[in-house]
């Protein structure tokens, strides 16, 4: 029963927040203010988007090389080695 409590709750905050910020946004920034900020946000979202798909990819590879290999290659520090090679256990 709390937690039906706790959602309604939360839901209904979220709504009132929602509809706060959406009335303050429409009487504080003149319209080609607001335009611009919702095209930057759409950029921005892009961008991480796209950045999250690296990631992804990224970390993907990683565990694709330990389930072959069975460890990852460790970077040798400059003091190890001059070239900064991979070097494999």
């Amino acid at each position: 029963m709390w937690l039906v409590v706790v959602y309604c709750w939360f839901k209904i905050a979220s709504d009132v927040m929602t509809v706060g910020a959406n009335s303050a946004a429409t009487e504080l920034f003149p319209a080609a203010l607001r335009t611009t900020m919702i095209g930057a946000q759409g950029i921005t979202a892009a961008a991480f988007s796209m950045l999250a798909q690296v990631l992804i990819a990224a970390l993907n590879r990683t565990a694709r090389w330990t389930r072959e290999r069975g460890s990852l290659p460790r970077i040798a520090w400059h003091s190890e080695r001059r070239d900064l090679r991979t070097v494999h256990r």
